[in-house]
Order: C-alpha cells, then structure tokens, then sequence
C-alpha cells in the first residue's frame, strides 16, 4: 500500500509513521505540495497530520484522504481549536476522520475527548491531545488504513472463555480477561482441571 503524509511538522508526523506497518510505503511531504506529483504517484492513502494546507476538491474527491485533527468535530472546525475550547470553557480532543471539499466535516472514524483542567495552559491541552491522536491512529490504524476493522467471531469469543492457565501476563491483563467475561448469571471464563470444567467469575467491589 502506496501511504503519502502530508504535515506542517515532521516531527509529529514521523511519530504517525512510525505506527504504521513496515510493509507499506511511505512518502513524507513537509512542503507545500504539488498536486501533479501526487497525483501521478497515486497513493492508496494520503494522511494529513497536523497540515496547513487545504487540500484541493480533486484530491478529496479521487484519493482516500484522512485528516487527523487537534479538535472534536465537529464543532471543533478549523485552526487552534484547543485555545477556543479553553477560552469559551467547552470540550476539545481529538479527532481522526476522511476529508472531504469542506474543511473538517467528512465522517469520522474515530474520536476522543481530553480532559482540560484549571492549571492546564494551551501547551498542556495541546500535549495532551497529541497524545490522544497518536493513541486513537495506534487503535484503529486498520480503519484508517481503509479496512473494516477487526470482526470478532463466535470461535473467537469461545477461545477467549478457555482460561489458559499456563498463560504468562501482567496482573491487570488477568483482570481485565476475567472483568471482560464476568457477565451476570452467564458462566463464560472456565479452565479445565481433570477433565471438568470449572467457572471462573471475578467479583468488584
């Protein structure tokens, strides 16, 4: 898969970049683009991280393009949206969505909102809402790489059930293993000893 990133900061986009699968390719532009070329290079994908540039109807309209963006659309359009949200006490975040010929309202993939607290600066809001984005392209980089997304099968759920006691893992990973599974009445989580099966559910208190 043929990736062009388009950014105003090579430094963040590098940090973007970097979460992406090595067997696709990469194309870095930090200038302001030319069009012609990209066109010709026809990517798969064109990423814009942090860009400062509108891109052009024929881009949006021919080539998947998809916008990560220091706000929460979408009312959070345009330039330095973190600094309004401080300003008029509303919400702000982080948002990963496909562009198209109007600035900051194709659909979104995926978003989240970071807390903004009294002690907070611009800088802080802003560190912290990087933070969001990198972490929103890592979960749901298939997405945004033009997949589905992952389906979860039947099969899938009944092998996480089996409880593999053998398995090596942080404490809060078996946590998480036994919250996810512990469904009211439902006997989902079970190891096998001596040939029986025996529930486990976890109790939170």
């Amino acid at each position: 898969m043929k990736i062009t990133v388009i950014t105003s900061n090579e430094e963040l986009a590098n940090k973007f970049i970097y979460l992406i699968p090595e067997s696709h390719e990469c194309y870095l532009i930090t200038e302001i683009p030319i069009w012609d070329e990209i066109e010709q290079y026809g990517p798969d994908l064109i990423l814009s991280i942090h860009c400062k540039t509108i891109f052009p109807s024929r881009i949006v309209n021919n080539f998947r393009c998809v916008n990560v963006h220091p706000g929460l659309l979408p009312n959070g359009r345009g330039w330095y949206t973190h600094v309004h949200a401080i300003a008029e006490g509303k919400p702000t975040g982080a948002t990963i969505h496909l562009m198209t010929e109007i600035v900051d309202k194709g659909e979104i993939i995926c978003q989240s909102e970071v807390p903004v607290h009294t002690s907070d600066t611009s800088l802080t809001v802003y560190d912290r809402i990087i933070a969001k984005e990198l972490e929103l392209f890592k979960n749901n980089i298939d997405i945004i790489l033009g997949g589905e997304g992952k389906y979860y099968s039947k099969k899938d759920f009944d092998k996480l059930c089996q409880i593999d006691m053998e398995h090596v893992g942080t404490m809060r990973q078996h946590i998480d293993l036994l919250r996810s599974l512990t469904h009211g009445d439902y006997n989902n989580a079970y190891f096998i000893s001596e040939g029986k099966k025996i529930h486990v559910k976890i109790v939170l208190t």
